[in-house]
């Protein structure tokens, strides 16, 4: 006979397991990472599901105390980086639980910050592909302004456009359709027409769908 804490524990895995998946749709439906990226996320969440189910935790009562606990036992050892991307990961999918499924009274999202790193040296050049996966997989759609975000960031990746430039754009510069970015004025160049990946395109409709 199964014990009723094995009941539980069954359980409550069971709920976190479903959070996942259903999260795991929403991210491929919104913003679709890569298969690496994708089997990242699905390992940082898992391991810690698994912490907090063997703690007794259920879904809708993960606190943040609950997470640093977790990553300071499992980070231990590992690059600022990777410790970064973890937490980022753990957030994301905090802001997914109360924003897509109320589990919380608030959200708990924004308390998961990390420490702060100073001497940073000069921002890099360039972005590897990993990089600008993270990025992208980190913004948020849940508020106007997060989408209006999103869509400035998809214009800057898409067009390479000096943030300058970039903040000029208005709807009225794309041409949906045709999938491409018109720019009147350049700085010592002529007028261009950019085009615009498909993910770029949705991320305008989407800010001028329901900004």
């Amino acid at each position: 006979m199964d014990k009723p804490g094995k009941k539980y524990t069954d359980s409550a895995m069971q709920d976190f397991l479903e959070l996942i998946s259903q999260y795991l749709l929403y991210i491929k439906r919104t913003r679709p990472p890569g298969i690496e990226r994708q089997k990242r996320i699905l390992k940082v969440l898992n391991d810690l599901v698994l912490s907090l189910v063997k703690l007794g935790i259920a879904a809708d009562a993960v606190r943040i105390p609950d997470i640093d606990l977790y990553l300071k036992n499992t980070c231990q050892g590992l690059s600022s980086g990777t410790t970064r991307d973890n937490r980022s990961i753990i957030r994301a999918f905090l802001r997914y639980l109360y924003h897509e499924h109320r589990l919380y009274e608030k959200d708990i999202s924004v308390q998961l910050i990390s420490a702060p790193v100073f001497n940073q040296d000069n921002p890099p050049r360039f972005l590897r592909t990993e990089e600008v996966s993270r990025l992208f997989a980190a913004a948020s759609l849940s508020t106007p302004k997060d989408l209006r975000t999103n869509a400035i960031l998809h214009l800057a990746f898409s067009s390479g456009l000096r943030p300058v430039e970039t903040a000029k754009i208005t709807l009225d510069d794309i041409a949906f359709k045709q999938g491409e970015l018109s720019v009147p004025s350049r700085k010592g160049v002529n007028p261009a027409v950019f085009p615009l990946s498909e993910d770029t395109v949705k991320a305008v409709t989407a800010y001028r769908a329901y900004a």
